[in-house]
């Protein structure tokens, strides 16, 4: 007679991750830069949906504070250019229509300031005017929470 041995999945995947395998994870579309101390870095889109160009967001994210990354900062991206790139001719990381820009991390770290203080008074002043519908013989109280997520984070890792 013959043994079989049989194991359930979940053991199975612990003993695979002790032995060192990882789950297979897709790669990125776009490539991430080497990290800059003091900076941090993002992709902006340089084209609309059917390839038009779109300098609004491109001229509003500059008056942000990002600035395009010239291809010597980052030579270790492969640029596959499809047709005729303006930022590419000027020496700048564009792949399938975004362009690769870096920030100074004071900066992302002021605008991420600057946003949370707008939700915090935003909350505050709901809270208050749920308050102030308080009556003594029928109080309001709860728990006040709120959060809002949108895309990667791009804070500087260890700093909040």
């Amino acid at each position: 007679m013959r043994e079989t041995f049989r194991m359930d999945r979940g053991q199975a995947a612990r003993i695979d991750r002790a032995r060192g395998f990882t789950l297979y994870e897709e790669p990125n579309r776009l490539p991430d830069p080497i990290p800059d101390l003091g900076y941090c870095y993002l992709w902006v889109s340089t084209t609309q949906g059917g390839g038009a160009p779109d300098l609004e967001n491109v001229e509003k994210m500059f008056r942000d504070g990002w600035r395009p990354v010239m291809q010597e900062e980052q030579q270790h991206i492969l640029m596959i250019v499809e047709g005729r790139s303006a930022w590419v001719s000027k020496g700048c990381i564009e792949i399938g229509g975004c362009l690769l820009c870096k920030k100074p991390e004071e900066l992302v770290e002021d605008r991420i300031r600057y946003y949370e203080e707008i939700v915090d008074r935003r909350l505050n002043s709901f809270r208050d005017s749920v308050l102030n519908m308080s009556r003594r013989e029928m109080p309001i109280t709860g728990e006040w929470k709120s959060y809002a997520e949108y895309g990667r984070d791009i804070r500087p890792p260890n700093q909040f």
